[in-house]
């Protein structure tokens, strides 16, 4: 019972964090300079009132501040991580397709790590009369 309570405490202290991540990494892409609408507007060589007035109301920006963070923060908890206009494809399938490549060199940077990390010293201190540790 009580590492079932302990685990449940640890799980509700995760989601706690990962949560407030998300809301640190809307406010960081928030506090960006420059309007989002003005980036995507000159990557696509328009640059009219109008048009920038459709890339706000498309993307949600003439939207007060916490309807923005509701569906951001809503989108992630059902995975959805929007679309990626640069590579023409949703966030998600991005992730997915970088990630065997991602797991591949973290599990073998811990393979060596976990290696290096557990060999002999091969320099143990001088004037030590205790044996080498083993």
């Amino acid at each position: 019972m009580l590492y079932a309570r302990l685990i449940l405490m640890r799980l509700l202290k995760a989601v706690v964090v990962l949560f407030m991540i998300v809301i640190f990494n809307f406010f960081l892409i928030q506090m960006a300079p420059g309007d989002p609408a003005a980036i995507l507007a000159g990557e696509a060589g328009a640059t009219d009132q109008e048009f920038l007035r459709q890339l706000r109301e498309r993307f949600g920006l003439d939207q007060p501040l916490y309807v923005q963070l509701w569906r951001y923060v809503s989108g992630i908890a059902m995975l959805d991580f929007g679309y990626s206009y640069r590579q023409q494809m949703p966030v998600l399938d991005l992730i997915l397709a970088r990630l065997p490549a991602t797991l591949l060199l973290t599990g073998t940077a811990f393979v060596l790590s976990l290696a290096l990390a557990s060999s002999p010293d091969p320099w143990p201190p001088r004037g030590s009369r205790s044996p080498p540790a083993r």
